[in-house]
């Protein structure tokens, strides 16, 4: 399960320091340069053009995701009521619960958005053979 995430954790490691604000400004951005260039192209082209377009970004999200996910550093709290809060057992098992919950939900979704990458591209080299 953590195969892929860790692949695109490796390859997209310029993401590392960017913030998700900005990530997301040039995401969008892309975007609209991706339907912009697809409106002027006519025919099968604009459908290609677009899925190929939509999978990479999915695939450059997914990869942002990752990044974040195997660079985040340890929680260390400053706060004097979550130092006494976190001296508890009871608290401790809580993060640890809500820890692996938030682990294998993010690596859920990294592999969930590679799948429908996956399924973009291959249903659209189908509609244009056909």
């Amino acid at each position: 399960m953590e195969y892929i995430p860790k692949l695109l954790a490796q390859k997209f490691k310029v993401f590392e320091g960017v913030s998700i604000l900005k990530f997301l400004f040039l995401f969008f951005l892309a975007f609209i340069v991706i339907a912009v260039i697809s409106n002027s192209i006519n025919g099968v082209f604009s459908g290609l053009l677009t899925s190929f377009g939509l999978a990479c970004m999915l695939t450059i999200f997914a990869g942002f995701i990752s990044t974040q996910h195997f660079t985040r550093k340890p929680w260390n709290p400053t706060s004097p009521i979550v130092v006494q809060l976190s001296s508890k057992t009871w608290f401790n098992n809580c993060l640890s619960l809500l820890a692996v919950l938030r682990r294998y939900g993010e690596l859920t979704f990294i592999n969930l958005l590679i799948v429908i990458s996956a399924i973009v591209v291959t249903l659209s080299i189908l509609q244009f053979g056909s």
